[in-house]
């Protein structure tokens, strides 16, 4: 069952159910862009997507992981980490602003005044999901890529 993020209320929820991402990673990343090429070789062109997170946390909590889905992403922000920076998450930020809902993986973060660094990564959108997980911990992906 999927719990949507309308509210200071819903975030805080979240929050608490998953330890305010503490010890956490971004474990996995898929995205629909709702475009596509079909049998007769049209193009549909949306201008919209949807975002799926997948996260793992090192801590035993009522749900150690989790999955987003950010639909009619407004702007997506994923840089690699680098040797000086690693990926774990120790606190996020979600905040509503004009018209949007923003994760990032720091506190810090501002939707006011986004920012572009090494080791940060942040969405926005107009509407913002999470469900928990079955305890689905390791490295075997979730998300499949067909070979």
């Amino acid at each position: 069952m999927w719990y949507e993020l309308t509210d200071k209320k819903s975030v805080k929820n979240l929050l608490n159910q998953y330890d305010g991402f503490h010890d956490s990673c971004l474990k996995e990343m898929m995205i629909h862009t709702n475009s596509f090429v079909d049998e007769e070789y049209r193009m549909s062109v949306e201008p919209t997507f949807t975002a799926y997170l997948y996260f793992q946390s090192q801590c035993e909590l009522p749900a150690s992981t989790i999955e987003m889905k950010f639909e009619e992403v407004i702007e997506c922000h994923l840089m690699p980490h680098t040797r000086y920076y690693d990926a774990i998450i120790f606190d996020v930020k979600i905040a509503f602003f004009d018209d949007a809902i923003y994760w990032a993986n720091s506190a810090d973060f501002s939707p006011e005044q986004p920012h572009y660094q090494k080791g940060l990564y942040w969405l926005s959108a107009k509407k913002v999901y999470w469900r928990p997980i079955e305890a689905v911990l390791g490295s075997e992906n979730r998300y499949i890529v067909s070979e």
